[in-house]
């Protein structure tokens, strides 16, 4: 037996923010990241028996093996990805808050109409216990927060599963007798899979209504959310009849 396999995975992620505040109540965070990754492996498996003259011949050898009590495994695989965030966020006197972002993603295995996707998001806070006409002295803390966001899932069951495959197969009752009697079965190739050059990112929105609470310093606290998430777009696997 012999085996070789091999794993090269990198990533890099560069981040830059800035913030700064003018005049005591107007404060503004950017933030930069690019990232990017990389992950590859292959593996290659051969079994042989009975290798003739000598297994001293080594690897590649194999070949003087029993053809019917050997064995060739081999898999490669690699997957890329990238990604640019730029997000802004502004404060007014710590009772007013809003933020936005924008991302654009890409992951090798969607099609290639499709390989990258965009999503946004923005979100609003109000701290209303900063305001001058709060006056309730046991709460110490209340915000009032409203969000809507998007998210990508990249979740493949293969990084080539945009792609078609080709797959190799013996009949099992078809075949031939040649010339001088022996039978010989027909080997053959068919299609695994289609190719779907417009598979894209699966999407899911979320919309977020938030209030979150503080009583007595802080030494109680709490929060209530609502919430909707739809997915559109989504990964499945779909079955198509034995022939079309």
């Amino acid at each position: 037996n012999r085996e070789q396999a091999k794993r090269y995975d990198w990533s890099l992620n560069n981040t830059i923010n800035w913030e700064r505040t003018f005049a005591d109540r107007h404060r503004v965070n950017i933030t930069l990241v690019q990232e990017a990754e990389n992950r590859q492996y292959w593996m290659d498996r051969i079994e042989a028996r009975n290798i003739l003259p000598t297994d001293a011949l080594g690897f590649h050898e194999t070949r003087t093996g029993d053809v019917n009590r050997s064995n060739f495994d081999s898999h490669d695989s690699r997957e890329t990805a990238d990604g640019m965030l730029a997000r802004v966020f502004y404060a007014y006197d710590e009772r007013y808050m809003i933020t936005g972002s924008v991302r654009r993603d890409g992951y090798s295995a969607f099609g290639t109409s499709n390989p990258r996707a965009t999503f946004f998001s923005t979100a609003f806070a109000w701290t209303f216990t900063n305001e001058r006409f709060f006056k309730w002295a046991p709460m110490s803390t209340g915000k009032l927060r409203l969000s809507w966001g998007q998210n990508g899932n990249r979740s493949l069951s293969d990084p080539y599963i945009a792609l078609a495959d080709l797959g190799a197969g013996v009949g099992a009752t078809q075949g031939y007798l040649d010339a001088n009697g022996n039978y010989t079965q027909i080997r053959y190739m068919s299609v695994n899979r289609l190719a779907n050059p417009n598979l894209r990112w699966e999407k899911t929105a979320a919309f977020n209504a938030g209030l979150d609470l503080g009583f007595l310093g802080n030494r109680i606290t709490g929060a209530l959310d609502y919430y909707i998430m739809p997915t559109t777009d989504m990964i499945m696997n779909q079955s198509l009849p034995g022939f079309s």
